[in-house]
């Protein structure tokens, strides 16, 4: 009864906590019920994905999108990047390991801070940097950068395939990519972000066609 109430009295502090998130925990027996608690952000391990509150809501959008209703956006050169202290950098449609990854990256660099939400077009939206993966083929990037501004926005994409085959799938402007495959530790990150960063500056006070792919990066 006792551990009961305490149970209780966690379970009502941690919905008194606008910052809770709805977490349910699969019993090993089939047969018995559901359990479900309440995670709250600050028990969270930076960096730690959780796949049933960290899941993306509108990414199936792009992963079942109809043929007719696919974008392709024209390569629309970066036009106003900001100049902060510290930049907001999302992360989108990486395996687990590489978002948990990719995660302690952002956190680690002084310059970057990591978006979190339930809303891969939201998160986008707010962020500076996007970290992104070609899809595989099965989701249509093209059709999320469509959906967003990106003219004020780094796009970096982080594959296993080389950026020549990526471009096969997205006409989008990519500003940097690197291989996944490749060793990649969190110096090399830091300094990606660096050029990128400084690219951008450079490459914005100088005139671009529309069509211009902006500081492309090769790993």
């Amino acid at each position: 009864m006792k551990n009961l109430t305490k149970r209780l009295k966690s379970l009502l502090n941690n919905m008194a906590n606008a910052k809770t998130i709805a977490h349910k925990k699969h019993s090993s027996d089939s047969g018995a019920p559901e359990e479900v608690f309440l995670l709250n952000e600050v028990d969270r391990i930076p960096g730690k994905y959780y796949p049933e509150v960290d899941d993306y809501k509108d990414k199936y959008r792009y992963r079942h999108m109809d043929p007719t209703d696919k974008k392709t956006p024209k390569r629309r050169p970066l036009r106003s990047f900001p100049k902060k202290e510290v930049y907001k950098c999302f992360g989108w449609q990486l395996h687990p390991y590489d978002i948990e990854k990719l995660a302690s990256y952002i956190i680690a660099n002084p310059r970057l801070s990591l978006v979190v939400g339930q809303s891969a077009l939201e998160g986008a939206a707010e962020a500076d940097i996007l970290v992104l993966t070609s899809g595989s083929g099965k989701y249509h990037m093209d059709s999320f950068l469509a959906d967003l501004d990106t003219s004020n926005k780094l796009i970096i994409i982080a594959s296993v395939r080389d950026i020549e085959s990526v471009q096969q799938d997205i006409k989008h402007r990519i500003d940097a990519h690197f291989n996944k495959l490749l060793p990649f530790s969190q110096s090399d990150f830091d300094k990606l972000i660096d050029r990128v960063i400084e690219e951008a500056f450079v490459k914005q006070s100088a005139p671009q066609p529309e069509d211009e792919v902006v500081g492309m990066l090769k790993k």
